[in-house]
């Protein structure tokens, strides 16, 4: 127990952190974000996504924590992407439904061989609360196409 200690939604790497070290005692230690083994890729930012939409940002991982549904998340505009940027979507702990990925226009999202429908009309649904997907910027569509580069679960395109 570690009495005045504020909580933050979006740490970095650089933040400090105070653990309880089991192996000693429970003494409390220090550590970074950046040092822990699921630490997010330096240079990134990490976002709680709370409420029922989230417009994302380039080099960016968000856990999906909307207990209201889906929550639907709008990718990264073609003007602020470049060649590999990223985002990374994590179905959090206490979502209680999957999530949609949403897209302005002329955007597409693509999964292997599949390609959402052009513009905002398109989007990639995840079937499960659990669902993670990476994506990452397509540099020769200048952030007009965003590629699944790696997913867990079920996803579902229109």
């Amino acid at each position: 127990n570690f009495p005045n200690l504020t909580s933050k939604a979006t740490p970095v790497s650089a933040d400090i952190l105070l653990i309880a070290d089991s192996a000693a005692g429970n003494l409390p230690k220090q550590t970074t974000v950046g040092a822990l083994p699921f630490a997010p890729v330096s240079g990134s930012t990490v976002v709680n996504v709370t409420g029922s939409t989230q417009a994302m940002a380039i080099n960016t991982t968000y856990f999906v924590n909307y207990t209201g549904g889906a929550c639907t998340l709008t990718i990264p505009t073609a003007a602020s992407s470049t060649q590999g940027s990223f985002v990374r979507i994590r179905g959090g702990e206490a979502a209680v439904a999957g999530f949609v990925l949403a897209q302005a226009a002329s955007q597409q999202i693509r999964m292997v061989d599949q390609l959402t429908t052009a513009g905002v009309g398109g989007t990639l649904t995840a079937s499960n609360t659990f669902c993670t997907i990476d994506l990452e910027c397509n540099s020769l569509s200048g952030g007009l196409v965003w590629n699944v580069v790696g997913s867990m679960g079920s996803f579902a395109g229109v």
